[in-house]
């Protein structure tokens, strides 16, 4: 079975930074910067695990009763079985939990796969924030949960 935990070693930054250079091979976030997420009072790094092994992880923030998913990604090895979908429905339902009425998100624009499992997850698109990205446009979109 799967399992989530919370990430409280800043030594498990290195499984995330890794699948970013895999993943996000434009613009990858590096270990510094995933760092300053983990020292992040208002953040929360999250990871997918079966036996021991990473499958994917999740970066977001919550302030209030708002929320902004930041990074999820699941190794490519593990892609399309479900994980992604698996992964976000546990985010959304802990964010309800604590009384989040709102969540933000942004993707690349020409960001196919995670744009059909966020709408298929209930978020809708909001506005376009040209040249966001080095190559691309961003697309912002929101779920009010």
């Amino acid at each position: 079975m799967f399992k989530i935990e919370v990430l409280n070693q800043e030594t498990d930054l290195e499984f995330i930074a890794l699948t970013e250079k895999e993943l996000f091979k434009d613009d990858p976030w590096d270990y510094t910067r995933l760092l300053s997420e983990f020292k992040n009072s208002f953040s929360q790094i999250w990871v997918l695990t079966k036996e021991k092994e990473k499958l994917g992880y999740l970066v977001f923030r919550m302030i209030l009763d708002e929320a902004e998913l930041l990074r999820i990604g699941i190794k490519k090895e593990h892609q399309n079985k479900g994980l992604g979908t698996y992964f976000l429905k546990d985010f959304l339902n802990y964010l309800k939990q604590q009384g989040v009425k709102k969540v933000h998100l942004e993707l690349k624009i020409d960001n196919h796969p995670a744009l059909k499992l966020y709408q298929k997850m209930g978020f809708q698109k909001v506005y376009v924030r040209k040249n966001y990205y080095q190559s691309s446009d961003a697309l912002v979109m929101t779920k009010d949960l």
